[in-house]
């Protein structure tokens, strides 16, 4: 079969075309009910994300944010953990990296940013245990 084309090999279906003429303006069937009008979704029928961090124990909670989905279509998010202070941020310096440094010693401040826009900032934490990360839909 060297003259055999891809359809002849696996097969092919072709697109029947229909000519249906003029569209129906309006739907078939009777509707039974209608529901309310409203310029826009309400709050609660509206889809959303939750963020937030926790100690692996839940113990303490770094942050906890709701933001509905359409307010983060298309936008970069961002989790830091900037030094929360002078005094903090010259710590690391001195051992030259967040890294280097001794979680003992260093305060930091949880961020959560929208586009460069901080939409949650919590108080000054260690990092002497771990985090736990959650991203989950809400509402």
């Amino acid at each position: 079969m060297p003259d055999a084309t891809a359809d002849d090999m696996i097969g092919g279906k072709e697109v029947v075309l229909q000519e249906l003429g003029v569209l129906p303006g309006s739907i078939q069937y009777i509707p039974l009910t209608s529901g309310a009008k409203v310029s826009e979704i309400p709050d609660n029928l509206r889809h959303k994300i939750s963020f937030s961090a926790t100690t692996y124990t839940h113990l303490s909670e770094d942050f906890n944010v709701t933001i509905s989905v359409p307010e983060l279509a298309g936008k970069r998010i961002t989790l830091t953990y900037p030094p929360a202070g002078a005094a903090d941020r010259d710590v690391v310096m001195n051992y030259g990296d967040m890294f280097s440094a001794p979680a003992y010693l260093v305060k930091l401040k949880p961020r959560l940013m929208v586009n460069g826009v901080e939409t949650s900032e919590k108080h000054p934490t260690s990092f002497k245990f771990p985090r736990f990360l959650a991203f989950s839909r809400a509402g």
